[in-house]
């Protein structure tokens, strides 16, 4: 039997992969943040529930013509989830085709927090960079892993 946060994390990826982001808001608590690596546009941490939905929504507004995502794994506890997934986005000829593995915090059956981690930094940091984003107000080592 699936862990009930399993079910949850599976819920929020099938709002991700449908680009619903008012799914995902429910999802998350209050103060969550979604803290993304490197050096690129995206990088850094996004708090709170609204900076993180927009986080969503700009990852999508830079997949104009297409976006997926193939969960692999997601396991999960009380405190704890891990998702191993590979994201495709298009932009034109622009493709991001990478496998992507996704530490959340859970509390109280929503995600507190999310560490995204790039199976490789380079192909991502070159799609997200080629459109003009900046990332978030903060930076990233200022959360750490609870």
């Amino acid at each position: 039997m699936a862990h009930a946060n399993e079910e949850m994390l599976a819920h929020f990826y099938a709002a991700y992969a449908g680009r619903d982001a008012e799914a995902i808001a429910g999802q998350l608590t209050d103060d969550a943040f979604v803290l993304i690596p490197g050096r690129g546009p995206l990088g850094g941490v996004y708090r709170g529930r609204t900076e993180a939905v927009g986080f969503f929504s700009t990852v999508w507004e830079q997949a104009p013509d297409g976006f997926a995502l193939d969960l692999h794994e997601v396991l999960a506890n009380d405190e704890h989830g891990l998702v191993i997934v590979k994201v495709t986005a298009q932009r034109g000829d622009a493709r991001y085709d990478e496998w992507e593995t996704h530490v959340h915090e859970l509390s109280d059956g929503s995600s507190a927090g999310v560490f995204v981690y790039w199976n490789d930094i380079e192909p991502a940091e070159a799609y997200f960079s080629a459109a003009s984003h900046s990332g978030p107000p903060g930076s990233a080592s200022d959360v750490k892993a609870g």
